[in-house]
């Protein structure tokens, strides 16, 4: 009775680190808990592995499956759940894989937005980071695509995503190889389909349509956007004992499609309560989590742009709109570089220091050597002019660069000072021509500002220490 309440309290507190998003600490408790001579009921493990892959942690539940996998040697249970983590795991690197490419292509967005506004001493430095963060990204999407082939040999997403990569490097030859392999596998799979499809026509009665027609008429209607006819189809035919619950899923992602996510989640959560195959079930979730994710990245980089034009005053609820898409963003991709770079910049133009530098913290521990575009921005060309007047004279520049540092950027109206100079100084250098009388000029008329700044230097002994680098 005792060891019977014991195994109990174990399998809640299990679970409950689980749910708490501790999942090392849960394995590690289950096998110190169960073995090989003692191994756990398959009903736990199901409970178990459904807890690790409902908070998305895929890899983890996979990994403690494969590990006890030697438990149940005999176990045929056991190998369809590893079969299916197997899937869902390959569906999440696949998925991974993408992210990166969405990475890539922000980035590169990014780059062609900033070398536009960098001056001729900054373009070099800007091209050469960008390509090394594009190197990368495309490296870590080969990766995760790599993987998920590993684990499941005939996922065509991944080979179009490993197809995309390397034609993003030129690697020609590999393309051809890859889209070989896409070849086979499609006519592989034609052909199994075709077997199977001859096989349940010739068993079925002559009066009775073969199941798989059934959902081929849902697939269709989604796959021609008909959508409002699949809608209609499914509630009229919901309750016949021959209805596909795969039309659910359909369902799910049309709404996803025609941006109503509220309605793709009950969709999604009706689906739960029919559908046994959660491999599928999981994968439409993560399609529908991208789809999510692109609207909310992609609305809150459009609002951040027209805020930007507008100015802090006027743009503010522009400013308003970007924060709430892009936190929205950020719950789906925690992660996601580009993402968190625009939601630090809107963060530091509202003023909300408290959740820019927690932002800066969260970019630092996925990459510590990413620079923002807003940082970008005001270290490299927030002094225009005094670059262009001064641009042999680099401790003058500095000084001015320290004044915009400790006394306009920590500051509401500083900062809108700061963005203000930005905008006029860039279309003023850039009208200039590289006459040696016109840069006296700007000498001159910075000659003052420059006597203010070394006079507050001067006076705060604290800040003299802390000079720009």
């Amino acid at each position: 009775m005792a060891k019977g309440k014991k195994t109990a309290e174990v399998k809640r507190k299990i679970i409950s680190l689980i749910r708490n998003k501790y999942p090392d600490d849960a394995i590690a408790l289950f096998l110190k808990h169960y073995s090989e001579s003692k191994p756990a009921e398959l009903e736990f493990i199901k409970n178990v592995y459904v807890e690790l892959n409902r908070l998305d942690f895929n890899k983890a539940g996979f990994d403690l499956l494969a590990q006890i996998g030697v438990w149940y040697p005999d176990s045929a249970e056991f190998q369809e759940l590893f079969e299916n983590a197997t899937q869902t795991y390959a569906g999440k690197l696949v998925l991974q894989g993408n992210n990166y490419k969405y990475q890539r292509k922000q980035t590169l967005a990014k780059f062609e937005e900033n070398i536009k506004k960098a001056d001729s001493l900054t373009k070099e430095k800007l091209k050469e980071e960008n390509d090394k963060q594009i190197e990368s990204l495309n490296n870590k999407a080969i990766e995760a695509f790599k993987l998920a082939i590993q684990f499941s040999p005939d996922n065509l997403t991944a080979y179009n995503g490993l197809i995309e990569c390397y034609q993003n490097i030129d690697d020609e030859e590999t393309v051809e190889q890859l889209q070989n392999k896409v070849k086979e596998i499609t006519t592989n799979k034609q052909n199994r389909f075709k077997i199977l499809e001859q096989t349940i026509t010739e068993a079925a009665p002559e009066d009775v349509k073969p199941p798989v027609d059934d959902l081929a008429v849902y697939q269709a209607l989604y796959d021609e956007k008909k959508y409002d006819d699949l809608f209609a189809l499914i509630e009229k035919n919901r309750n016949d004992e021959t209805f596909p619950n795969e039309s659910i899923l359909l369902k799910a992602k049309a709404l996803a499609n025609l941006k109503r996510f509220a309605e793709a989640d009950a969709a999604i959560a009706e689906a739960e309560d029919l559908y046994t195959d959660y491999v599928i079930l999981n994968r439409t979730k993560e399609e529908i989590s991208e789809a999510k994710f692109s609207l909310y990245a992609k609305s809150g980089s459009v609002f951040l742009k027209k805020a930007m034009k507008l100015g802090i005053p006027l743009g503010k609820e522009s400013f308003l709109k970007a924060r709430y898409c892009l936190i929205k963003a950020l719950e789906i991709q925690p992660e996601d570089l580009n993402v968190l770079d625009l939601a630090y910049s809107t963060h530091k133009y509202l003023g909300d220091e408290k959740d820019a530098f927690q932002i800066k913290a969260k970019i630092y521990s996925v990459d510590p050597k990413y620079k923002t575009n807003y940082d970008l921005t005001y270290n490299q060309t927030i002094c225009f002019i005094a670059t262009y007047a001064f641009h042999d004279k680099q401790e003058i520049i500095n000084e001015f660069r320290w004044f915009r540092r400790e006394y306009l950027l920590n500051n509401i109206l500083g900062r809108r000072i700061n963005s203000l100079y930005v905008s006029l100084s860039s279309k003023i250098t850039k009208a200039m021509p590289n006459s040696i009388i016109i840069k006296f000029f700007f000498q001159f008329l910075l000659s003052i500002p420059l006597i203010f700044v070394r006079l507050l230097k001067r006076l705060d002994k604290k800040l003299v220490k802390n000079e720009y680098q």
